[in-house]
């Protein structure tokens, strides 16, 4: 009788954790398909169980990656709701864009000064903006690298803006140095 009570439980034990460890599992396949690389795509996203459902909750720029991770999740029996922010953020009210408005600027890790250097970009550089927190600006590069910018760094624009300034007429400086006047 001691034996099948013990079996019982182990069984249920395992029962319980193999949904939460196939759920990891489901995350990881889905974060090395479409995110392998940090430096350049943003699939930060986590799974919480809440009753007999799963909260998808986290933030990410890669819309086909959260449907590839609800479709897995449903596929596989899980009842899950989607709660992932994605990126570009609503609050910037269409102002995506942006162009480095200083000869070199500072692209960081983190939202701070302090924060590790990831890349930097040149004057000119156009920039896709995906969040803001605190006067420092979640960006992406046109080389895929992202990082955060404080708003001293670049001019931020919507669609339009960008358009009319790639689509202006531009002046090379060649000397080593020299003097703008505005």
């Amino acid at each position: 009788m001691r034996f099948v009570a013990l079996l019982i439980v182990v069984v249920f034990l395992t029962a319980c954790g193999t949904g939460g460890g196939k759920i990891k599992i489901l995350l990881e396949d889905v974060n090395q398909d479409f995110a392998p690389d940090k430096r350049v795509a943003l699939f930060d996203v986590r799974a919480i169980k809440k009753g007999g459902k799963y909260l998808l909750e986290g933030t990410s720029n890669l819309p086909e990656a959260v449907e590839a991770l609800v479709a897995k999740c449903e596929d596989a029996g899980f009842k899950v709701e989607n709660r992932v922010e994605m990126y570009p953020d609503e609050t910037l009210e269409g102002k995506l864009y942006g162009v480095v408005n200083l000869s070199v600027c500072n692209i960081r890790s983190h939202p701070a000064h302090s924060a590790e250097l990831s890349t930097q970009a040149t004057l000119g550089t156009p920039l896709k903006v995906l969040t803001k927190q605190k006067g420092w600006y979640l960006i992406q590069t046109p080389d895929g690298y992202l990082g955060w910018l404080d708003s001293g760094g670049f001019a931020q624009m919507t669609e339009e803006e960008m358009n009319d300034w790639q689509s202006a007429k531009k002046v090379v400086f060649l000397p080593q140095y020299g003097f703008a006047y505005g």
